[in-house]
């Protein structure tokens, strides 16, 4: 958690290996990852804050695959509030290549159901509900956490409805970590993170 520029997004990409840190190590497992093991991005799930569809299938666009079972897709596109494109599946994704235009929402599922479909034991997640609206938030969120059960997930997110299900939360100011703990912890401190959380109840009182 933490302002926009904190450097939230750039330690994810840091554990993934996507970008080198200046100084100091990252290690994972206890192991360096300098240079990263392309086997250990393999069983991880990235599902990043800038989304993209491809000028492919949808179907394609979540499997990366012409000739994938649709085995437990549909389900995943309406736990995950796709159910209205169930029908346009097999279409290709694009205006200028004749197929379907999608809203910001909608392809920001697809990203999150694109995430889900992969079996990975780490998952993380870059604000996954941005641009979805808060009544599908909710529903998102609940199968978010049954998705995670058993496995690692690291979520950046400015919506605060999931910290207090975390293990540990971690809060970054100018690319520093400032606090970390749990929900519970952190509110007793007073700190950064009870003043986010102080503000954003506000607004639903």
């Amino acid at each position: 958690m933490g302002d926009n520029g904190a450097g939230k997004t750039s330690l994810m990409q840091m554990i993934l290996g996507l970008l080198k840190p200046t100084e100091g190590e990252i290690y994972i497992n206890h192991k360096d990852n300098d240079p990263i093991d392309q086997s250990y991005l393999h069983n991880k799930s990235y599902i990043p804050q800038s989304f993209h569809c491809y000028p492919v299938s949808l179907i394609e666009n979540i499997t990366f695959e012409k000739d994938n079972p649709e085995t437990h897709l549909c389900d995943r596109m309406e736990k995950y509030g796709s159910e209205r494109l169930i029908p346009y599946r097999h279409e290709k994704y694009g205006l200028a290549y004749g197929g379907l235009e999608l809203s910001g929402g909608q392809k920001q599922r697809i990203s999150i159901i694109r995430g889900a479909n992969k079996k990975a034991d780490v998952i993380l997640f870059d604000e996954p509900t941005s641009a979805i609206d808060p009544m599908q938030e909710g529903k998102i969120y609940d199968n978010i956490l049954e998705l995670i059960k058993g496995k690692t997930a690291i979520m950046i997110s400015h919506r605060l409805a999931l910290a207090r299900y975390s293990d540990r939360i971690i809060v970054l100011k100018q690319g520093e970590i400032i606090e970390k703990g749990t929900h519970h912890e952190l509110l007793r401190e007073k700190g950064e993170y009870y003043k986010m959380w102080s503000k954003q109840a506000k607004l639903y009182h």
